[in-house]
Formats: structure tokens, sequence, C-alpha cells
């Protein structure tokens, strides 16, 4: 006789000692599903963030909203509402995601960097195959709010930025 836990596994059809094929194929399908979800999320927490429409249903902030229906903390509820405001001026990236040709991770990263003029190019890039490390590397290689840099412009060190403070006395 099976334990609950083992039952409820088959219940969500999560099946020990697949083949690796069979694996890979789950594992494919649970991340597209997690992706599509995570889209939701960001549109509807951004249309939210953008009416004020949570006050309805007594809540002062989107945050204490999202932190009672859904669990989230602020910075969590604050990352979905800036990749979901980022998307609706990135037609492209979105589409791309939609339609299944780039992942999540992939928009995020390009969310980071692309401007409307230039997420074409950041989209090309996206769908070539690139995997997301090096999407990254070509991101920090990029100027902000720039396209990718050049293939054959890889003379030099890549650009460093950091900021610097300091407090200084009143009379310096």
């Amino acid at each position: 006789m099976s334990s609950p836990h083992e039952q409820a596994l088959r219940a969500a059809d999560l099946i020990s000692g697949l083949p690796l094929g069979e694996v890979e194929a789950r594992l494919k399908r649970g991340l597209h599903q997690s992706d599509r979800g995570k889209r939701t999320l960001a549109f509807y927490l951004a249309d939210l963030a953008d009416t004020d429409v949570q006050q309805l249903g007594g809540y002062h902030s989107l945050a204490g909203f999202a932190e009672a229906k859904l669990d989230f903390d602020e910075r969590r509820t604050r990352e979905y509402v800036r990749v979901g405001r980022k998307l609706m001026e990135l037609e492209a990236v979105d589409r791309a995601f939609l339609e299944g040709h780039i992942g999540w991770a992939k928009v995020l990263a390009l969310v980071a960097v692309a401007t409307p003029e230039h997420e074409d190019a950041w989209v090309a890039l996206a769908r070539s195959g690139i995997p997301c490390r090096e999407l990254d590397r070509e991101i920090q290689r990029a100027h902000p709010g720039g396209p990718p840099r050049d293939p054959s412009d890889r003379k030099g060190l890549s650009e460093k930025r950091f900021r610097v403070t300091a407090k200084v006395p009143a009379l310096t």
C-alpha cells in the first residue's frame, strides 16, 4: 500500500524513475507552464499598479494586496510590476516570449537592457540559440539602452561601471 504522499505525487502526474527523454519533456512542459504563469503575474500586477483597483478590495497598496493574496513580499511585487510595465513597451520581446521563441529567463535579461529602438536586435540575439549566460555577458558589454555590441568589436576589456559615494564634512 502506498503512502498518502506517494498517492498525491501520482495524482499530480509526478512519477519517479521515468526514462531521461520523458523526464526532459516533463521538465520543459513544467518550465513552460511556470514561465506563462510568471507572465500572467507580471501583466496583472502591472495593471493593478497602474489602476489602483486593489483599493476597492480594501488594500492601501499593491504590496499589501500582493502580500495578502499572493504571499509576495514587496520586492517580488515590485519586480513583477517592473517587468510587466517594460513588456508593455517592449512588444517584440513580449511577442517572442508569447510565441515560445524565448523563455522567461531571457525576458528578464532583455528587459534590463532593451529599449523600443533596439529591441529587435536584442530579440534576434536571444532567439539565436545563445545560452542565457552568454546573453547576460552580451548585456554587460552593451551600453544601457543601446544595441548589442557588434561581434567584431571585441577589442580590449569590457566596460565596468560602479558607483562611488563619499561623505564629506560641510566645510570641505
